[in-house]
């Protein structure tokens, strides 16, 4: 009998705090790692804005 670990090898996995929360496609994951890239670059322009004073973005 293959392991849980061994059975996700080659799928994509959500995973949330190191645990493996359940198997997604591969559009999925794709959909997932492109809403994380623009909350990281939303989150990178918050703090540019703290850091300089401002309180509202440039528009």
């Amino acid at each position: 009998m293959r392991s849980i670990l061994e059975s996700c090898v080659g799928e994509w996995v959500l995973v949330h705090v190191g645990f493996a929360m359940s198997r997604i496609s591969e559009e999925e994951a794709a959909m997932t790692l492109d809403v994380l890239t623009q909350l990281g670059e939303a989150q990178s322009e918050m703090d540019r804005m703290r850091e300089s004073g401002r309180t509202e973005p440039v528009a």
